[in-house]
């Protein structure tokens, strides 16, 4: 797992990469990537990936890239410790620990089985404040 966010020079984007060793997935969250075509040229930049866009503009969008193996992305145009924030960040996670369950198998929330759900999205959203609390790259400048 990185030490904290990273900034992208060319697209300003702060990301944060967090490497679940459990499920052995990696989320990597990014803040400052608008829209699809932003989010695109950020994938082609990062991770060479060819993705194409389909939903326009959002405050966030979870996704999982074909040709990124064991990755899922989340995209937050902006990020800040207010209501509105975090509930786009707790919905988003949520999104991205179902990608996890979906790709390594495990069936989708039913009875008895939500426990490892809400472990994994308890654990992303720790690490995420961890890392935005204490780290200035995270804020926007």
């Amino acid at each position: 797992m990185g030490k904290g966010f990273r900034k992208c020079r060319k697209t300003g984007a702060r990301i944060l990469t967090l490497d679940e060793q459990v499920f052995q997935h990696t989320v990597e969250i990014v803040i400052g990537i608008e829209d699809d075509a932003r989010m695109c040229e950020y994938l082609k930049i990062h991770h060479g990936s060819s993705h194409k866009p389909d939903s326009g503009s959002w405050a966030g969008q979870t996704l999982i890239v074909d040709d990124v193996q064991n990755t899922v992305f989340v995209f937050l145009n902006d990020f800040d410790l207010t209501p509105y924030w975090l509930g786009v960040l707790t919905h988003e996670l949520f999104h991205a620990v179902h990608m996890v369950f979906d790709q390594i198998g495990l069936p989708a929330l039913e009875k008895g089985g939500q426990e490892s759900h809400a472990y994994l999205l308890q654990w992303l959203s720790q690490k995420f404040l961890q890392a935005f609390l204490s780290d200035p790259r995270a804020i926007k400048r």
